[in-house]
């Protein structure tokens, strides 16, 4: 049986008109029996939750080695082709063919350098507006009414 099924079951239990010591002392026995059954799954239900989350952290891990495995490598490209481009300077070199590969400098295209940034007319400028649930949440701390916002607040399922 699922958990969906004996939750419903529980529920329709509870839900039941006890009119004699009878019928009582049954709903009591079938919200024994439903309550062992339900902590059971809900118990095999957080094993698999943490074999999950374990999975998961083991693979967040990985991913942390990797990409200090790939900066490293980038890094070392970076030195070697900096190195290359340093020795053709030292050389007077321009161009070097080497086997299937050519290495030579070309112009960049033209970029911006900002010298004086006061100078420069607001068309220039990006401007962002962001909302700040902060301040907003500040505010209504404060006693301020905000309109346009709702205050909710919700519960999460903590599992120990």
């Amino acid at each position: 049986m699922t958990l969906y099924e004996i939750a419903s079951q529980y529920r329709e239990v509870l839900e039941m008109d006890c009119a004699n010591d009878d019928e009582r002392s049954a709903m009591i026995s079938a919200i024994d029996d439903l309550s062992g059954e339900f902590s059971d799954k809900v118990e095999n239900i957080v094993k698999f939750i943490r074999n999950v989350s374990a999975e998961a952290d083991a693979i967040r891990a990985e991913e942390i080695r990797l990409a200090s495995k790939r900066q490293t490598l980038t890094r070392k490209a970076e030195n070697l082709t900096a190195y290359i481009e340093a020795m053709m300077v030292m050389s007077g070199l321009r161009e070097v063919k080497a086997g299937i590969f050519a290495a030579k400098f070309r112009q960049n295209p033209p970029s911006v350098t900002i010298l004086d940034e006061s100078q420069l007319d607001d068309r220039f400028f990006i401007i962002e507006r962001r909302i700040s649930k902060t301040a907003i949440s500040d505010a209504v701390k404060a006693g301020e009414q905000v309109p346009g916002i709702e205050i909710v607040r919700n519960e999460r399922l903590e599992i120990k």
